[in-house]
């Protein structure tokens, strides 16, 4: 995860976007009664919910990689050892 995406007090979200599917820039990822949300990066929607949080919608995230391994070499973490 890398932040929250923070919500205005008091409006009513409508989300656009589905969880953990990548997030172009220029898409609206939220409307709202206040105006939209727009993606001025890439970013992956984590548990992100219309009605889930007070004052978030939730949170951006990035691949680390497709597989174990590959998330592993990202994040700079030593393969597990094979017993």
């Amino acid at each position: 995860m890398t932040e929250a995406v923070s919500t205005q007090p008091d409006a009513n979200y409508d989300l656009l976007v589905d969880n953990f599917e990548v997030v172009e820039p220029g898409t609206t990822v939220a409307r709202s009664d206040r105006g939209e949300y727009v993606a001025d990066s890439s970013f992956v929607p984590i548990l992100m919910s219309e009605t889930g949080y007070d004052d978030i919608l939730g949170y951006k995230g990035a691949v680390a990689g497709e597989t174990l391994s590959s998330a592993r070499n990202a994040w700079g973490v030593s393969p597990t050892p094979r017993n």
